[in-house]
């Protein structure tokens, strides 16, 4: 919030200045007859594209071109016995206008509640958590043997498309589980790849009940 009344200030101590300016040029233009109208004119032309770049670096640094991407989990539990649960977790990834998502992993965190579940559990690693990856997230060196390509590249998910994965884990049938789920990706300068780069994250959540 303090970040954006900083920015509201900012801009309008901008439009403030760049008012007094043309202000200014107005009445020296007015009360000199050597200021041709030319002259004036190039002046506030110059002026309009300054304001235009700030507007567009500013946009800019406040995430105008960030990676979009939506995030959606669901999940189907079903019986085994009395003890045990089966889970199948399905993820979505939509990927919104801005820009690709070459997609370097997905990561799921399990954690199972027994018990009275308190509010503080769900922040806490109270279970034992178990990291588990979805199916499919390596690229392939050949659709007849279907052996991981093993040169590290990434997948891509272009504008607009849709991307799903699912992953299975067996679960206590009494449990709460809440799932978390962390999504690394890039944006390579025209796809250049860098395996040095710090992959951006989105996150997820959800909390899966006891089938009764």
């Amino acid at each position: 919030m303090k970040k954006v009344m900083f920015n509201r200030k900012l801009w309008i101590v901008l439009f403030l200045l760049v008012l007094i300016l043309c202000l200014g040029i107005m009445y020296f233009g007015i009360r000199y007859e050597g200021f041709c109208l030319e002259t004036l004119k190039t002046i506030f032309t110059i002026i309009g594209f300054l304001v235009a770049s700030c507007f567009f670096i500013y946009k800019i640094l406040t995430g105008w071109l960030i990676i979009n991407l939506n995030i959606n989990i669901d999940a189907e539990r079903n019986h085994i016995d009395k003890d045990n649960d089966h889970l199948v977790i399905h993820i979505l990834l939509t990927k919104g206008q801005t820009d690709s998502l070459w997609l370097k992993n997905i990561a799921i965190k399990v954690i199972e509640l027994d018990g009275p579940v308190k509010e503080e559990d769900l922040h806490q690693d109270s279970g034992k958590p178990k990291i588990i990856r979805p199916v499919g997230m390596e690229r392939i060196s050949s659709e007849k043997d279907w052996q991981p390509e093993g040169k590290g590249r990434l997948l891509t998910i272009s504008p607009s498309e849709e991307a799903r994965f699912s992953a299975y884990i067996q679960v206590n049938s009494l449990s709460v589980v809440v799932l978390e789920v962390v999504v690394l990706g890039t944006r390579p300068f025209y796809g250049i790849e860098n395996k040095n780069i710090d992959f951006i994250q989105w996150k997820a959540s959800k909390i899966v009940l006891p089938v009764r």
